[in-house]
């Protein structure tokens, strides 16, 4: 090929190359679709703390607002891709809710919608959390609100000083056996919703999980470590395998098992227990 025809080669070739790279390239508008916005107000939610994005807090963060809806949801993902929502109460417009970075130091992503069960993005900001310490056990969910007054002053209620950690739990187990009774209609037929620790007192019925949170919940705020666990139970009447939520309190540096709605009894011993019990997940409400 003499120099003339290359060069009117290369030229050509050039054109095209130019031609399909602009043509596939991507859209400024999917470039920026993959990094994701900062946002703190939607068309009907307005954040009004904190103000600014990547704040740093220590061990707890305050987000208050503005909506016209009657209760929204703060979603909060942690530094290990925890998730944990928030339903959050509105009152003559407004709202306010202390949320605990409960699981350790990082970065937590906050969402905040008027679904429980989806996001949308609108409202999108994080934190860094400098606090080191773990408080997935001993603070307030969502669902297991052990910061509300109402659960406080049942806790205080409930225990002394004087009373040893097991003490506690055990006058705990037989306030929460006593007091909620099983739902056997939302149970066999109702709606699988999620109920703060709070709504179930007020009605005083519940299904397992809501047994489990309430527990939780009084627990907490006696300063007890507790947590709440999914697995299988076996009934012993069909001898079939249920699914079930309970609770496991940390005492005396051992996690024992305490179930309050199957009423399996009060830290019963392991051996026994694994008998009719048998832990899937441990959850992080």
């Amino acid at each position: 090929m003499n120099k003339k025809y290359f060069i009117r080669f290369f030229v050509v070739v050039l054109f095209i190359t130019v031609i399909l790279l602009t043509r596939t390239s991507f859209p400024a508008a999917a470039v920026y679709s993959i990094i994701y916005n900062v946002n703190f107000h939607n068309s009907s939610i307005q954040i009004t703390a904190p103000t600014i994005n990547n704040a740093s807090v220590d061990k707890f963060l305050t987000v208050a607002g503005k909506t016209s809806h009657e209760i929204i949801f703060i979603c909060l993902k942690g530094p290990a891709g925890e998730i944990s929502v928030y339903p959050v109460e509105v009152i003559n417009d407004k709202f306010e809710k202390n949320i605990w970075l409960r699981f350790g130091s990082g970065t937590y992503t906050i969402w905040a919608g008027d679904n429980n069960q989806q996001f949308d993005g609108s409202i999108r900001f994080i934190v860094q959390n400098i606090s080191q310490a773990d408080y997935r056990y001993t603070t307030p969910s969502g669902y297991v609100n052990s910061d509300d007054t109402e659960i406080i002053k049942i806790a205080n209620s409930l225990v002394t000083d004087k009373m040893t950690n097991l003490q506690k739990t055990k006058v705990i187990y037989d306030f929460v056996a006593q007091t909620i009774k099983y739902d056997y209609d939302v149970s066999m037929y109702g709606e699988n919703q999620l109920n703060t620790a709070t709504s179930v007192l007020h009605s005083q019925l519940g299904i397992c999980r809501d047994f489990a949170f309430t527990f939780a919940a009084i627990a907490r705020a006696a300063g007890i470590p507790t947590r709440v666990v999914y697995g299988e139970t076996l009934n012993t009447i069909t001898n079939e395998i249920d699914l079930h939520a309970w609770n496991q309190s940390y005492i005396n540096r051992s996690w024992i098992n305490i179930d309050t709605s199957w009423n399996a009894g009060f830290n019963t011993p392991d051996q026994i227990f694994a008998k009719t019990h048998s832990v899937t997940s441990i959850t992080i409400f």
